[in-house]
């Protein structure tokens, strides 16, 4: 089934020899073969050989010759194909289609698998249900019925398995009138027709005409009479329509609003013809009229409807004593009652913190004046006003009292200020660094006319006098504040008292100077409190002096004590109590809190009921040299908070506690934009 077609080339000398591939002679060197199949045969491997120099032929084993195969025919439904054998189709190999029962075949019954591996046929055969012809029907079928429900079923073969029924003539019941309407009946046969209508103020909903039709039967759904609908006209403004049915023969009634009055009829009624049986009506606001008032006062304004207002004022000079607007209202009456002008009267001015007001009339064009209490100045505003015609007190807003205030004070050599206000009554004192006294008075005041009044002390070195030690030296050559020095006796004789002090503020040797005693007394003299030792007498033998610290004062006339002949010492016969500064002047409107008023002891103040504290500080300290420290004490009235909201018209009122006099109107009425 293979075929060769051979090449050759030009001879040489000596020709190389290649044997037939099929055993058919000999080919010489690059002789190329070339391999086909016969019709019906596929090739498998290479198609084309070549004799090579080692005489053997190129690419291995010849080639194959299979026989050809066409892919499995279609499947159909309701049916499938005969003369197969397994599922290999060779060449000229042929099937035939066959249907189910009850199924005929549409398209090419046999199919034959080609030389190409190709069936000749490309359009897939069906099977279709096998039809029978119409049966027979009696011409006479219209306007008639069959006499029984007799059915007929198509054979397999092609034909009916019975005979057509027989047909009668056929009848609908008449059918019935609709609520609201009627049907006009002129006969009931098979094919005929009915005629649907509705009573006045009904329309039809669904068909108007039906048929009698077959199984003595009307056409389409019975219609219905429905009432027509006049559709929602819509409430009117200010009023309101009541009533949630449109329809024919339904009623709405109309109502006004409070303060408006109904124009037109109050009901209206659907008609058959869809439209309401009268015109829309509507609200119009109540009328008040003009308003009435006294001849005084005068209205502004020309509507006098319901929700409407006039403005009510007095001429110049005269005050309206009642609401300055007055509004229609519902029932047809004004809302501002009974209105009247009075003089104008602008009541007692606000007053300002730290001031006062001059003038105790504050009627119509009557002036006031306003003054600062001392220390104080007036600035800001005008300090005169006049009441206006309107009751409120004119030439702009009310002046305020400014605190008067001083200019820093004098610095000083080796010390330094205390104090950073500098206003009226304000107080400031000096104080010297460490190893400095002052002298002079440390505190100056702020007076009423900007100046301070005191002179400004000086800082001094502080110095202790050179302390004497009889019978002994003393060691360290500084006497001044902070220096120390050390007490030793001569030979024999035995320091009696500390062995060192330390020169304090106030030129005081703290803990004191001893005494050198030789003999009789043994032990220091005895200790006396707040008081320092200050050495032996000048004129007394074994005898030794106190002195009371800065701040105490000595109880006693004999300073002294003296060693005795037993070898002790005499009884001491003082005592150092602390300095009193007296009773604290009393302040107005504050209590004093402490009952101790000596040296180092501190008060405090405390504001009255309704006072608040305006100094800088609260307390005082008694001082060393019997004086209180030199701060103000000063409570002032607390000011009373109005109310958060008080309508215009209203009024509040003020009273003072028991044992206080009200000064200033007790009532205060809330006007346009102020009380």
């Amino acid at each position: 089934m293979c075929h060769l077609n051979q090449n050759t080339v030009s001879s040489v000398t000596h020709l190389i020899l290649c044997s037939n591939p099929q055993n058919k002679g000999r080919f010489i060197f690059n002789s190329k073969v070339t391999y086909a199949c016969d019709d019906g045969y596929r090739l498998t491997g290479h198609p084309e050989r070549v004799c090579q120099a080692n005489r053997q032929w190129s690419n291995g084993d010849p080639p194959v010759c299979h026989i050809l195969t066409c892919d499995p025919p279609p499947i159909i439904l309701h049916g499938q194909y005969r003369g197969s054998v397994g599922s290999i189709f060779e060449v000229g190999h042929k099937v035939e289609y066959v249907c189910d029962e009850g199924y005929e075949l549409t398209g090419d019954a046999v199919w034959t698998c080609l030389k190409y591996g190709k069936w000749d046929k490309s359009s897939h055969p069906r099977c279709s249900l096998v039809q029978c012809q119409e049966p027979p029907l009696d011409e006479n079928h219209l306007s008639y019925e069959l006499t029984t429900s007799t059915a007929l079923v198509c054979l397999e073969e092609g034909g009916w398995n019975g005979t057509a029924p027989m047909c009668v003539p056929a009848e609908c019941e008449e059918p019935p009138s609709p609520d609201h309407g009627s049907v006009n009946v002129t006969d009931t046969s098979l094919g005929s027709l009915v005629k649907y209508s509705c009573e006045e103020g009904y329309e039809l909903e669904g068909e108007s005409v039906r048929q009698c039709v077959a199984g003595r039967k009307w056409s389409d759904v019975p219609p219905v009479c429905r009432p027509i609908s006049c559709g929602d006209p819509g409430d009117i403004d200010n009023g309101s329509a009541e009533g949630d049915s449109f329809l024919y023969l339904e009623v709405l009634r109309y109502e006004c609003s409070s303060g408006f009055v109904l124009k037109g009829g109050d009901t209206r009624t659907c008609k058959a013809d869809g439209n309401w049986d009268a015109e829309k009506p509507w609200c119009e606001p109540i009328s008040c009229g003009s308003p009435v008032v006294p001849s005084d006062v005068i209205v502004t304004g020309k509507e006098y409807t319901f929700n409407k207002h006039v403005e009510l004022r007095c001429k110049s000079g005269l005050l309206l004593q009642g609401p300055s607007v007055s509004v229609c209202q519902a029932d047809g009456t004004w809302s501002h009652g009974s209105p009247e002008c009075r003089s104008a009267h602008c009541g007692r001015p606000e007053s300002i913190p730290n001031g006062r007001i001059l003038g105790s009339d504050f009627g119509y064009s009557r002036e006031v004046w306003y003054e600062c209490e001392e220390g104080y100045i007036l600035s800001g505003g005008e300090p005169k006003r006049m009441c206006r015609g309107d009751g409120l007190w004119g030439e702009g807003p009310a002046p305020h009292c400014d605190i008067i205030a001083c200019d820093p004070p004098q610095d000083i050599s080796h010390g330094y200020l205390n104090g950073s206000s500098f206003h009226y009554d304000d107080v400031v004192e000096y104080v010297c660094f460490d190893g400095y006294e002052v002298f002079g008075d440390p505190v100056l005041r702020c007076s009423a006319q900007g100046h301070w009044v005191g002179t400004v002390p000086e800082c001094r070195p502080c110095l202790c006098t050179p302390p004497v030690l009889k019978y002994g030296v003393v060691l360290g050559g500084d006497h001044a504040c902070g220096n120390r020095v050390f007490f030793l006796c001569d030979e024999g004789y035995k320091v009696l008292g500390p062995a060192a002090a330390t020169c304090e503020k106030g030129g005081v040797w703290s803990p004191g100077v001893p005494v050198c005693g030789r003999g009789r007394c043994v032990a220091a003299p005895p200790a006396v409190p707040h008081a320092v030792l200050q050495g032996a007498s000048t004129t007394v033998p074994d005898t030794v002096t106190y002195r009371c610290r800065p701040g105490y004062q000595m109880k006693g006339s004999y300073p002294h004590v003296t060693c005795g002949r037993e070898g002790r010492w005499g009884e001491v016969r003082i005592s150092c109590e602390p300095v009193s500064c007296g009773e604290p002047t009393a302040e107005p409107h504050a209590q004093v809190v402490g009952e101790m008023f000596t040296f180092g002891s501190q008060i405090q103040y405390r504001c009255d009921e309704g006072y608040e504290l305006t100094s800088q500080s609260d307390s005082l300290t008694c001082q060393y040299d019997g004086t209180w420290s030199k701060h103000i004490i000063k409570c002032r009235p607390a000011p009373c908070p109005l109310p958060d909201l008080t309508p215009v018209g209203g009024a509040v009122t003020f009273s003072c506690p028991p044992g206080f006099l009200l000064q200033g109107p007790g009532l205060a009425e809330c006007l346009v934009r102020l009380f």
